[in-house]
């Protein structure tokens, strides 16, 4: 049985622990995944070895990736505020410039022009 322990160190620092029978098979630590981007060879790498999971594993994957996912979003709402100039991809392909005129837990509001749009957080960039 494999199971996770999520152990906070800091307010920015957060160690996940991957156990099979009392047996620590891996350590992640949030800081250090988040600050990289993955090469196109990780990539590759990364490709290869989901392949080979079993069901147990693409689970863990999952709520890893879950986890991945609320971290990124609550950064990015940490670091906007009202105001903010931001842009996204819109519909069709088109980048939107706006401003934040609204931020909510897991959307922001932002207004380009005469619209208004509801934009998930993980999809915002700050110009």
């Amino acid at each position: 049985m494999l199971f996770i322990e999520k152990n906070l160190t800091t307010h920015e620092s957060m160690l996940y622990y991957i156990y099979r029978n009392s047996e620590i098979l891996a350590v992640w630590s949030f800081r250090k995944v988040l600050t990289m981007a993955l090469t196109k060879t990780e990539m590759e790498t990364l490709n290869t070895l989901l392949g080979k999971a079993d069901i147990d594993n693409v689970a863990l994957i999952y709520d890893r990736l879950k986890l991945q996912r609320t971290w990124l979003s609550n950064q990015v709402r940490r670091s906007l505020t009202v105001g903010d100039k931001v842009k996204f991809q819109g519909r069709r392909g088109l980048m939107v410039t706006g401003v934040v005129t609204k931020v909510n837990p897991k959307k922001c509001i932002v207004r380009d022009g005469t619209t208004s749009w509801n934009v998930p957080l993980n999809m915002l960039s700050v110009v």
